[in-house]
């Protein structure tokens, strides 16, 4: 989905999903550009509500080096609202009834999708492309702050060996206009904004 009715359709498809465990943790990925397997898997003790935070240990990422995810209003509240179903649990997204797993699989999230009637059209793992997209086309966001938001490993042995370049205050402000983007689509406004 990149276009503004593709997006629109995704939001819709999203917000009226009806288990609210895999309906939360697909806002989550679609609010962070995280992996969807990061987004399961996510402890209470990575999170910090307070400072709009997620420090991904090293272990958890593709790249194996710990990454900062800054959280938009958005997403704070999205991650928030799993407090009542979690009961002191060290995950944010616990497993549904028939998982054998400790927290939410992935896999019920593609599963969510596919009941959305988006097989073939969006999976979880779209949702970076999305924000890749949409964010540098729309939204005129620097490339270099996306692919840091993204984690993707810096190309090439000189970047490897001396790009240690973060981003964040710059990736907090995309974050936060990449949040309000999607509520002003879900909200009925244009891709420019207006109605």
């Amino acid at each position: 989905a990149t276009t503004p009715d593709d997006i629109r359709a995704l939001l819709a498809a999203v917000d009226g999903y009806d288990s609210p465990l895999p309906q939360a943790a697909l806002r989550v990925v679609m609010l962070t550009a995280l992996r969807p397997g990061v987004v399961a898997g996510a402890r209470w003790e990575e999170i910090d509500l307070q400072r709009g935070e997620w420090l991904v240990p090293a272990e958890r990422m593709k790249t194996r080096h710990a990454h900062i995810t800054p959280l938009s209003r958005q997403a704070v509240d999205a991650l928030h609202a799993m407090m009542k179903f979690t009961a002191g649990s060290e995950f944010v997204f616990p497993p549904l009834a028939r998982q054998h797993s400790k927290h939410l699989h992935r896999d019920a999230l593609s599963a969510a999708l596919r009941r959305m009637g988006l097989q073939g059209t969006h999976a979880t793992h779209g949702f970076r492309a999305m924000f890749r997209t949409v964010a540098r086309e729309r939204l005129n966001i620097p490339a270099d702050v996306l692919e840091a938001q993204l984690a993707h490993a810096k190309r090439g042995d000189v970047q490897k060996a001396y790009d240690r370049t973060q981003f964040l205050d710059e990736r907090r402000q995309a974050m936060q206009q990449w949040a309000d983007y999607l509520d002003g689509l879900r909200d009925g406004h244009n891709a420019n904004g207006t109605r």
